[in-house]
């Protein structure tokens, strides 16, 4: 909408910051989870929170080449 001046938009949410973490599958039980940050201690939680979800299921994650991911410990997990 036009105006002559910057219309002031009010909202009544607060902003929350959170580290969101999904595991999507066709056949299996799908998990996701927020982590107040993106270390690999919360990468290795959450592959150990995937493998629970699905113990007797061949699991393939793709990742992207963030420096969490890279990790050997993330590796090992």
């Amino acid at each position: 909408m036009w105006s002559f001046g910057k219309p002031i938009i009010r909202k009544n949410t607060t902003k929350f910051r959170a580290n969101t973490f999904g595991f999507y599958t066709f056949n299996g039980k799908g998990t996701v989870n927020t982590y107040v940050n993106s270390k690999q201690e919360s990468v290795m939680d959450f592959l150990k929170e995937i493998r629970y979800n699905n113990p007797f299921k061949h699991i393939i994650v793709i990742l992207d080449n963030f420096s969490a991911h890279r990790t050997e410990n993330v590796a090992i997990t």
